[in-house]
């Protein structure tokens, strides 16, 4: 072994396998086309909603009471929907990563973070126009809807922390890998 040690680890580095950026590069490509099949059933599902609320005005007449809870939450869908995009659009979800494998860690670390508003944006919204069903709708569907509300407190917001603590641990992961990308 040398002086300093190191000139006799050369040959040993050297013959470490590395990561093929093109290969890793095909991967994040391969992930933004299902993030953006995703969006597609999204935007699809949000119009199928429309057109079956839409369709539900126009050829039955609603129950007293409920046609402000079709159009509140037909307006409420659509700035959800738009909510949703422009939260995508802050994290930068559909652009091409730049900057080598620093970029592709990046582009993670932006997906997890995504992930995190994403749960929580969800978990208050769909809370928010729960608690907005209880004051619109007729008294005789209240049950149901506390029925509902208790569901998806029960079953989302335990959801929602458990994603949002893996993904904040793929974060801290990601960060390190950074790190030493950059070292």
């Amino acid at each position: 072994m040398s002086a300093d040690g190191w000139s006799d680890l050369v040959p040993e580095w050297k013959s470490q396998p590395r990561s093929d950026e093109t290969v890793l590069m095909r991967s994040v490509m391969r992930k933004q086309r299902w993030r953006k099949l995703g969006l597609m059933h999204e935007l699809l599902g949000t119009i199928a909603v429309l057109a079956m609320t839409g369709y539900a005005l126009l050829t039955r007449p609603p129950i007293e009471g409920m046609r402000s809870w079709y159009w509140g939450s037909a307006l409420v869908l659509v700035v959800w929907q738009a909510g949703y995009l422009l939260m995508r659009h802050r994290y930068r979800l559909f652009g091409a990563p730049g900057g080598g494998l620093v970029g592709l860690i990046d582009a993670e670390i932006r997906h997890a973070r995504y992930v995190i508003a994403n749960m929580w944006f969800g978990v208050s919204g769909g809370l928010l126009l729960a608690a907005w069903a209880l004051f619109v709708i007729p008294p005789e569907l209240v049950p149901v809807v506390r029925t509902a509300l208790l569901a998806a407190t029960v079953w989302c917001i335990p959801y929602a922390i458990i994603r949002s603590y893996r993904a904040w641990r793929w974060i801290v992961r990601l960060r390190s890998h950074q790190e030493q990308l950059m070292r």
